[in-house]
C-alpha cells in the first residue's frame, strides 16, 4: 500500500520500492518508510521494519537529513543505527 501525503512521486521515481510499503509524512520534518512485517522489493530483496528520516529547513543552502532504522531487517539480517546525509543546494 502506498500512502503519499503531498508528495509528487511517480512510479518511475520509486522503482526500487515495492507496492507493499507505506510512506508516511508525519510533519514537515519527518518521513517514515514502513515496510511492515515483510516486503519484497522489486530487486528481489526482502525487508521489514521502518526507516525514519528527520530533517530541518535549509540553512545557508545546506540541510542535514538524519536516518534511523527501527526493527529493520534486510534479507533476514538486522540493521541497526543510522546516519546523516548532508545536502547542499547548488
Amino acid at each position: 500500500m502506498y500512502w503519499y501525503h503531498n508528495m509528487n512521486l511517480s512510479d518511475s521515481d520509486i522503482e526500487l520500492l515495492a507496492r507493499t510499503e507505506t510512506i508516511e509524512l508525519m510533519m514537515k520534518n519527518r518521513i517514515t518508510v514502513d515496510f511492515g512485517d515483510s516486503c519484497k522489493l522489486n530487486n528481489g530483496s526482502v525487508v521489514s521494519g521502518k526507516i525514519v528520516l528527520t530533517y530541518a529547513a535549509f540553512i545557508a543552502g545546506t540541510r542535514t537529513i538524519n536516518y534511523t532504522f527501527e526493527n529493520y531487517f534486510y534479507n533476514s539480517n538486522g540493521v541497526t543505527g543510522g546516519g546523516e546525509i548532508f545536502r547542499e543546494r547548488i
